[in-house]
C-alpha cells in the first residue's frame, strides 16, 4: 500500500528534528525552536508597586535598572525581534533618545522574551522587570550572540565592596606595604587592584579567624563559609578545594618539579685514563696484531740477519724475536713502523703495518680528545620522585597537594613529610628530614633564584600541572573570571610581573666561580696522570735493568779472574 508523499516528508522532518537538524528562523519572531511571545507586561505592571511611575502612555511601561526606575514603550522585548534598546536610556541613549556615542555593542542588537520552556537556545532571566520574576529573554532567538549578557556580567560588581584577605606571599602579595610603596605591594595584589579599577568595584580587607596549619586551607575555608569574598595570593586549584569554593578563572599554570640537592662532581686521578679511548677487547686485538707483525718480520727477514742488517744483527732466535717485538711496539707508539725490512715479503708486511697504525693512532687521537675535555655538570641526589619512592625515601609536600600528587603517583602519600609553606619545605630538606621536595613551579623560583638554594636544583620532569587562581565566592564567580580574562589579555599580569623580575643570585655565584676557575677548559696534570705514569714506570724499569745488568756484568768478571796461589811462610 503506497505511502502519501505528504505524510513522507512530514515523517522526515519530525524525525529530522529529534535527531537535531536546525530549526528555522521565521520572519522577525525568532527560530522555530525558540519563538518570540507578547508576555503581557503592562497587565503585570498596573497590578504591580509601579503601577503610577510611567503616565506617559508612549512609555507607560516601568522598568528598574540599578536600583533606578525608567519609562519604555509597552511593546518592549514584545513578539518581535527588535533592537528594543537602542533608542532607550540609561545605557543605549540619553534621555531624549539620541544615541550614546559609547553605546554598547549589544544595544543595536535585536532581542524579544521567550518562553523558557519552549526554548532550545540560550537565553536569560530578566532583572529589568521586577513584578515578573520567571520572564526570560533571549539574543538567540533572532539569530545574535548575547553580548549583553557578557556586558552585564562585567558590571554585576560595580560599586561593590567585596571582602578580601591578603595573604602574605611574596612576591605575590606583600599585606604590610603601604600604597604608596615604590615597587608596590605584590603581584597578585597590584592586579587585582587594576582589576577592580576596571570593574567599578571596591574593597575592604578581612582578617582570617584563628587557624593551625596552612594560611592558604584556612582561606580556601572562610570563603566556603562566606566569611570572606576573595583571596588573593596564588591557590592551587585543587579537586578537594574545588569541592568546597568556586574559583576564579586560572591566571596561570603551576607544573610540579622535584627538588633536591646537587652532588658535586669532584676530579678524580685515574691513572688508566690513557687506556679509555679504546676498549680493553681493542686493545687486546692491538697487542695481538703487534705482536703478530713482530714474529712475521723477524721470520721474513732472520734469513739475511747479519752485520749489515739494521734490525737482526744476529740469527739467534730469542734476540731477534725480542728486538722484532721492542720494534713493533716501538713503531706504535711513535706512530709509524720501526723495522727496516729488506725482503719484498717485509716490505709488504710494513706497508700493510703502516695503513694499520696510521688509522689506529687517529682514531685513538680524536677518542683521547673527547675523553680528556669533559664538562663537568652537577646532578641531583635523586633521579626523579619515581625512583625515591621506590628506594623508600621522605619528599617534603604542601599537604594540600598531598591527594592530587598521590593519584599521579601512587605511593606519594605513604612518603610524604606534610608542610605548610614552602619555606618550610626548603627548611627540612636542608635539614635532612626529606630527601626532595615536590612543589610548584611558581614558588620553587623564589628560593632557587636566592644563593642560600644555589646547591639544589630540579630533577625529572613535571610531575603535575595545577591551575592557578583564586577561592572566591560562588555570587562573584562569574563576574571576576570575566575581568581576570579581561585583565590578562590586554597584558596587565604580565606588565606587573616585569617590575617584581627577581635578581639570579645563583647566576652571578656561577659567573664568580667561573672567574676562580678560569683554567678550567684547559688541559690539566690530572688529565695525563696515566701517561706521565707510563713513561716513568718505563723510566725506572729501564734503570733498574741497568743496574741489574752492571751489577751482573761485575760479577761475571770478578768470577772470571785466576785465583792467587797460597803463600806459604817460611
Amino acid at each position: 500500500m503506497g505511502v502519501p508523499m505528504a505524510s513522507l516528508l512530514a515523517a522526515i522532518a519530525a524525525v529530522s528534528s529529534g535527531i537535531g537538524v536546525r530549526a528555522q528562523y521565521v520572519d522577525s519572531t525568532g527560530y522555530t525552536d525558540c519563538q518570540c511571545i507578547d508576555p503581557q507586561l503592562m497587565t503585570f505592571a498596573k497590578q504591580s508597586q509601579y503601577s503610577s511611575a510611567c503616565p506617559d502612555p508612549a512609555k507607560p511601561l516601568p522598568v528598574v535598572i540599578q536600583g533606578s526606575t525608567y519609562c519604555y514603550p509597552a511593546s518592549y522585548g514584545a513578539s518581535t525581534c527588535k533592537a528594543h534598546d537602542q533608542s532607550l536610556e540609561p545605557d543605549c541613549a540619553h534621555g531624549n533618545g539620541l544615541a550614546k556615542s559609547d553605546a554598547p555593542s549589544w544595544c543595536a542588537m535585536s532581542w524579544c522574551y521567550v518562553d523558557r520552556l519552549n526554548c532550545k537556545l540560550s537565553l536569560e532571566s530578566s532583572s529589568y522587570i521586577p513584578y515578573m520574576p520567571n520572564l526570560t529573554f533571549s539574543y538567540g532567538a533572532c539569530g545574535n550572540p548575547d553580548y549583553f549578557g557578557d556586558w552585564n556580567l562585567a558590571e554585576e560588581v560595580r560599586n561593590q565592596t567585596l571582602r578580601i584577605h591578603l595573604l602574605n606571599e611574596p612576591p605575590f602579595v606583600y599585606p604590610d606595604r603601604a600604597d604608596d610603596h615604590p615597587v608596590g605591594q605584590g603581584i597578585m595584589f597590584d592586579f587585582y587592584k587594576g582589576l577592580f579599577t576596571a570593574a567599578g568595584a571596591k574593597y575592604e580587607t578581612r582578617p582570617l579567624a584563628p587557624y593551625n596549619g596552612s594560611a592558604w586551607s584556612a582561606c580556601v575555608r572562610e570563603v566556603a563559609l562566606g566569611a570572606i569574598d576573595l583571596c588573593i595570593g596564588t591557590f592551587w586549584e585543587t579537586p578537594d578545594r574545588r569541592r568546597d569554593v568556586d574559583f576564579v578563572s586560572p591566571f596561570s599554570v603551576d607544573n610540579f618539579y622535584t627538588i633536591t640537592k646537587k652532588v658535586e662532581v669532584a676530579s678524580q686521578i685515574n691513572i688508566l685514563s690513557v687506556m679509555e679511548p679504546f676498549t680493553y677487547e681493542l686493545w687486546g686485538l692491538i697487542a695481538v696484531t703487534i705482536v703478530a707483525v713482530a714474529f712475521v718480520m723477524f721470520f721474513l727477514e732472520h734469513r739475511d740477519a747479519g752485520e749489515d742488517h739494521d734490525d737482526f744483527k744476529s740469527d739467534h732466535v730469542l734476540h731477534g724475536l725480542a728486538q722484532s717485538t721492542y720494534l713493533s711496539c716501538f713503531g706504535f707508539w711513535q706512530g709509524g713502523p720501526a723495522h727496516s725490512p729488506t725482503t719484498r715479503g717485509g716490505k709488504l708486511v710494513q706497508l700493510g703495518f703502516g695503513v694499520f697504525l696510521m688509522l689506529m693512532i687517529s682514531s685513538y687521537t680524536a677518542n683521547l680528545a673527547s675523553f680528556l675535555v669533559v664538562q663537568q655538570e652537577a646532578t641531583g641526589q635523586i633521579k626523579d620522585l619515581e625512583s625515591l619512592i621506590e628506594q623508600g625515601g621522605k619528599v617534603c609536600v604542601w599537604e594540600s597537594v598531598i591527594p592530587t600528587l598521590d593519584n599521579r603517583i601512587p605511593g606519594v602519600a605513604q612518603s610524604a613529610v606534610p608542610v605548610k609553606d614552602t619555606a618550610e619545605a626548603f627548611q627540612k630538606l636542608d635539614a635532612g628530614e626529606c630527601a626532595a621536595l615536590c612543589n610548584g613551579e611558581e614558588e620553587n623560583s623564589n628560593f632557587l633564584l636566592t644563593k642560600d638554594h644555589c646547591q639544589k636544583m630540579k630533577v625529572g620532569d613535571p610531575v603535575v600541572s595545577i591551575m592557578l587562581s583564586q577561592p572566591v565566592n560562588v555570587r562573584l564567580s562569574r563576574p571576576l573570571s570575566y575581568w581576570m580574562v579581561d585583565q590578562v589579555s590586554k597584558g596587565e599580569l604580565a606588565r606587573i610581573r616585569k617590575k617584581y623580575a627577581k635578581v639570579d643570585e645563583c647566576l652571578a655565584v656561577a659567573e664568580a666561580e667561573a672567574a676562580d676557575t678560569a683554567n678550567s677548559g684547559k688541559m690539566r696534570v690530572t688529565d695525563f696522570i696515566g701517561t706521565f705514569t707510563l713513561t716513568y714506570v718505563c723510566i725506572l724499569v729501564a734503570l733498574l735493568y741497568r743496574c741489574f745488568r752492571i751489577c751482573h756484568e761485575s760479577y761475571a768478571e770478578k768470577s772470571k779472574e785466576p785465583a792467587q796461589p797460597d803463600t806459604q811462610l817460611p
